[in-house]
């Protein structure tokens, strides 16, 4: 009995149903792809945004507020050369020297004026400092030995095949846009601009935006819809492409909440607070100056009375009434806090 003979186009039918869940796998890799590429899009926008902020916020205060802070550093100043000249007085009894140079102290533990340390302490703080280095250099002397011993992957392994990936679809598009290439002007003027945004890309690791300019600017490969090799040699490269994009996102989320968390982060969100509620958060800051600039002066005043011999010893020890008062308010604060 003769063979039926199968028909060409079942035999197409056949390989094409073979092969259709690479075609469903390689399409699930491109959505993802396409997603993180949006969401790392987002994240870098929100980041530039933030950093953006920082700059003008703390632009606008430094403008805003310098001149209340050089007149507190002039007035510090002025203080602490005042008890030098005090202090620095031939005919001032022990107990009476011992007497100013607490009242001295005082202010200084206060934060009313800055610390000033003698050449003793200097001496000790280098010292400290230099024991410190010591103890910092064995320690990475340590590090560095128990590393070198232990056979445990690291992450930075991790970090080197993802850069060798960034590297080679560097290479690729670089081998693609180099101006050198062509020779019409237009063309090498074009390529140039796009090997500049390459090498930046390829300098900050980023590989969504060199994925990007490849989308932009280089016609998608193709490949045979019908081949399986093709179909999953693509499908392996898109894989490590998300991969290598899935480290990129969250390395932006660490970098994002690392600003966020710094002091110039609560600053501009502070600052955005205030400006929903409508409050000048500057201003407010140059209010809080002028009442600190107003308490140094009194200080200033009060030493230099006494340095004029226009109050006595002892009411010098009682010290400047804005300490009294500056005590006064913590401590209401403290009781407001903890009863209400």
């Amino acid at each position: 009995m003769p063979r039926s003979k199968i028909p060409s186009s079942s035999i197409s039918n056949t390989k094409s149903l073979a092969i259709s869940p690479l075609h469903e796998r390689l399409g699930t890799l491109e959505a993802e792809q396409q997603r993180l590429l949006e969401r790392i899009k987002k994240k870098r926008k929100e980041l530039d945004n933030l950093v953006d902020n920082i700059r003008s916020v703390v632009t606008e205060i430094f403008q805003r507020t310098s001149p209340y802070l050089q007149n507190m550093s002039v007035l510090d100043q002025k203080i602490h050369a005042l008890f030098a000249e005090i202090l620095s007085g031939s005919k001032l009894g022990k107990q009476t020297r011992k007497k100013i140079e607490k009242v001295y102290l005082n202010l200084q533990l206060s934060g009313l004026i800055h610390v000033r340390f003698t050449d003793e302490d200097e001496d000790e703080e280098v010292d400290e400092m230099e024991d410190q280095e010591e103890v910092d250099n064995f320690s990475d002397t340590s590090e560095s030995t128990s590393s070198s011993e232990s056979t445990i992957p690291s992450s930075s392994s991790r970090t080197s095949e993802e850069f060798r990936h960034i590297r080679q679809t560097f290479l690729k598009l670089a081998e693609n846009f180099h101006p050198d290439k062509v020779t019409d002007t237009q063309t090498q003027t074009h390529y140039t601009e796009i090997m500049k945004e390459l090498n930046r890309a390829y300098k900050e690791r980023d590989l969504s935006r060199l994925l990007e300019i490849e989308r932009q600017h280089l016609a998608k490969e193709q490949i045979d819809p019908h081949s399986e090799t093709d179909l999953t040699r693509r499908c392996e490269i898109i894989e490590r492409e998300n991969q290598v994009l899935k480290q990129q996102y969250e390395h932006l989320l660490q970098e994002l909440n690392l600003f966020k968390q710094t002091p110039e982060g609560e600053l501009v969100k502070e600052y955005r607070r205030a400006k929903k509620e409508k409050i000048d958060f500057v201003q407010s800051m140059i209010e809080e100056l002028q009442e600190q600039v107003d308490l140094i002066e009194e200080i200033h005043q009060f030493v230099q009375d006494f340095r004029d011999k226009k109050m006595t010893i002892s009411k010098f020890m009682k010290g400047p009434d804005a300490i009294a008062r500056k005590q006064q308010e913590f401590t209401e604060e403290m009781l407001e806090e903890y009863f209400f």
